[in-house]
């Protein structure tokens, strides 16, 4: 089953005792739905926030109304999606990981930037440049099963290029052409299992890890090569 996470940066002088203390009052009533004789309350709140040394974890509890379509009615309910992330913080700097696609995240991201820190640009998406991602390519003791690059060169007719295999060590171009290319995706294993990432900034583990373990390899692997977009 695919773990996807999408890597963000806080810009903010905030720590990791100050955000906890904003989370733990921070809900968004939106309006209320009546269901079944039964009243909810649709909007976001925060659900089982723990504190470590170095991050802070939670969940973001969205209900919302949901419509789906019975023969020629249509029938409204109260759905809730519980989407798990972790602010984390490494020396003087603070990311956000969300486990979640790219879009979900960035729009859970605007939210809590407008609403905690009242700017909307406070949490930004890191990307993982087309030079990381090439460091992992021709890194020791991995095996890379798919890439996926594009080319910046005008004299190439096919701009994208996709490459399946048991271990694609030699596909990409090497010196002067490897400067018309840029990598968009990789997908390798390694010791501790598989993983895709993307030049957009979201990882996704194909291995079954616990979030903490995720955690701690997106610290150690991927945020040294993630930088705010350019």
């Amino acid at each position: 089953m695919a773990y996807p996470a999408t890597l963000f940066g806080v810009d903010t002088d905030a720590d990791l005792e100050k955000l906890a203390s904003q989370l733990s009052k921070f809900s968004l009533f939106r309006s209320e739905i009546e269901f079944l004789g039964k009243k909810f309350q649709l909007g976001l709140k925060i659900e089982n926030m723990e504190k470590s040394q170095n991050s802070l974890s939670l969940i973001v509890s969205d209900s919302f109304v949901s419509a789906v379509k019975i023969n020629e009615d249509i029938l409204k309910l109260p759905v809730t999606r519980r989407t798990p992330l972790s602010f984390i913080q490494i020396g003087a700097d603070l990311y956000l990981v969300v486990f979640s696609r790219k879009k979900e995240a960035e729009k859970l991201a605007d939210i809590l930037s407008e609403e905690l820190f009242k700017k909307p640009d406070v949490i930004y998406r890191l990307v993982i440049p087309s030079q990381a991602l090439s460091k992992i390519y021709r890194s020791e003791n991995i095996e890379v099963k798919q890439i996926v690059y594009e080319s910046t060169s005008s004299e190439e007719e096919i701009k994208t290029t996709v490459y399946f295999g048991r271990n694609l060590t030699s596909v990409l171009p090497r010196g002067e052409k490897e400067k018309s290319i840029k990598i968009k995706y990789i997908l390798y294993r390694d010791e501790l299992g598989v993983f895709g990432i993307s030049a957009s900034g979201t990882v996704i583990a194909y291995t079954q890890l616990s979030q903490s373990e995720f955690i701690s390899y997106i610290v150690e692997k991927i945020i040294p090569l993630a930088e705010p977009p350019s």
